[in-house]
């Protein structure tokens, strides 16, 4: 099985810059250096993971969210740098920049929200439009913040003074605004933790994990100071912004939402004999049970099946970047084939042994007795065998598949009323009358034979009513004619 290295590769690659990230925060508060502005490091992370969105995620609603989840990130990322970048500390337009960090972290929540709520459906999974009526609380949420300069009710502070960075509380709607997302944080983490564990997901643990890394940061936020260490590794819009993400990509592991990524987990897991190989025929993913193919005989299967070992069909279709390989089983075709023809030879035999004795004639009354019955058995069944006789007789060498199995099929049928009619004739000279069950038999097994043509029928006849043998005859071939209609390609 290959590994998926390009999935390793961005993980590695994205820690690698987070810690990059953390070791120049350190740098600058040690020594008051600024090698880069960070947000750059912040900038490439989400754009990078934006432009994976499209490929990994097959459902087009997913998609619209998480990309505007990711334009979220970006604007929120791109603004603070602006803001530190080219405004002063205090000025108008940094108090408005500063406004515009609540765009994404309100807007953010909400956007996850949506795309979790495909949590465990199918791929093709459709949610209630109603659920983006939740937008509305948090446009007006963002109104309030923007406008804050007008009413004071999310920051009180003083527009015109000199330092009112340093200078501001609390209003009632900023409390609003945290209980809001708050509210946004419990439904998605608890609704996705319940849908994972009802369905006994693995990787579950990584996004408790990264929970448990949230709310640890999220207590050590409200403690320290906001110029200590901790806030200069990871400032409070680039933790959210890593752990959203973070836990995304968790529940994505999880198998929680359906991606276009883990195909090594699926073929690992699946019972099929398949595999993916590139543009040259080169196995890249095979399945366990996938018998050893080589190249050859998967390119020779891209213009028609290719018969392995006796047992396996060997067929191909292209895929993007490769071919898209797998393996029927036709081994008990194969038997079933043989089986066909030892019958055809059986009644052949039979059908020769029964046309001699109705044409001996013997002194002795048990012979005579019997050449009678097979006269009347063979005399009875002659149509079905002659059928039989036809079917097999019109099977060719360069016959397709389909065609062979529609006439074996259909030889069945025959071959299971010539038993039946045969034996309840045998009954009829022993006895005069006989328990109905005899006819719930012999229909129930020319029933499992059509049932192999896709024709359905029903019976419903019960045990323990004795009838006359003629009756329990005339109605079996009854029966027979019914159903010789209703079978495809007859002529009955």
């Amino acid at each position: 099985m290959v590994k998926n290295r390009s999935s390793n590769f961005t993980t590695v690659l994205f820690l690698l810059l987070l810690l990059v990230y953390g070791v120049f925060g350190i740098i600058y508060k040690l020594y008051n250096v600024s090698l880069i502005n960070r947000n750059f490091i912040c900038l490439f992370i989400y754009i990078f993971w934006a432009s994976t969105i499209g490929k990994r995620f097959i459902n087009k609603k997913i998609r619209f969210y998480l990309y505007c989840f990711a334009w979220m990130i970006i604007f929120l990322t791109v603004v603070t740098l602006i803001r530190h970048a080219f405004f002063p500390t205090n000025s108008v337009a940094s108090r408005y920049l500063w406004y515009m960090y609540y765009i994404p972290l309100l807007m953010m929540p909400f956007y996850v929200f949506l795309s979790l709520l495909y949590i465990g459906k199918e791929e093709n999974a459709v949610i209630s439009r109603k659920w983006q009526l939740l937008a509305i609380p948090q446009v007006i949420l963002v109104i309030f913040v923007l406008t804050n300069d007008l009413h004071n009710l999310v920051f009180r502070l003083e527009p015109d003074a000199a330092n009112w960075n340093g200078n501001y509380q609390y209003g009632f709607l900023y409390y609003v605004i945290v209980a809001d997302i708050a509210v946004f944080f419990v439904s998605f983490v608890s609704y996705a933790f319940v849908i994972g564990l009802r369905k006994r997901y693995s990787y579950l643990y990584l996004s408790l994990l990264i929970v448990l890394a949230g709310l640890t940061y999220a207590v050590l936020f409200f403690k320290v100071d906001s110029d200590s260490y901790l806030m200069q590794l990871f400032p409070l819009p680039v933790a959210v912004c890593m752990l959203a993400v973070a836990f995304f990509e968790s529940i994505v592991k999880a198998h929680l939402i359906p991606s276009n990524t883990g195909y090594e987990e699926f073929f690992r897991a699946s019972t099929i004999r398949a595999g993916i190989t590139d543009n040259s025929f080169n196995t890249v993913i095979h399945a366990s049970q996938e018998s050893n193919v080589s190249p050859e005989d998967i390119k020779k299967s891209v213009s028609g099946a290719v018969e392995l070992n006796g047992k396996y069909s060997l067929k191909s279709s292209r895929v993007p970047g490769g071919y898209f390989y797998w393996l029927d089983d036709i081994e008990n075709l194969i038997k079933l084939s043989s089986a066909m023809e030892d019958t055809e030879n059986y009644l052949n035999d039979e059908k020769a042994i029964l046309e001699a004795t109705a044409k001996l004639e013997e002194d002795r009354a048990k012979i005579e007795e019997q050449t009678r019955l097979y006269a009347e058995i063979t005399l009875s069944i002659k149509p079905q065998l002659d059928k039989v006789e036809g079917i097999l007789n019109s099977v060719t060498e360069d016959e397709s598949e389909e065609s062979f199995r529609r006439k074996m099929k259909l030889a069945g049928v025959y071959n299971a009323y010539i038993k039946r009619r045969s034996n309840l004739l045998l009954l009829a000279s022993e006895t005069e009358s006989a328990d109905i069950g005899e006819l719930k038999m012999a229909i129930s097994e020319s029933l499992k034979y059509a049932a192999l043509s896709d024709v359905s029928v029903f019976s419903d006849i019960p045990d323990g009513i004795t009838s006359d043998m003629e009756l329990i005859l005339f109605l079996y071939e009854l029966f027979e004619i019914a159903l010789e209609k209703a079978m495809p390609d007859t002529d009955a």
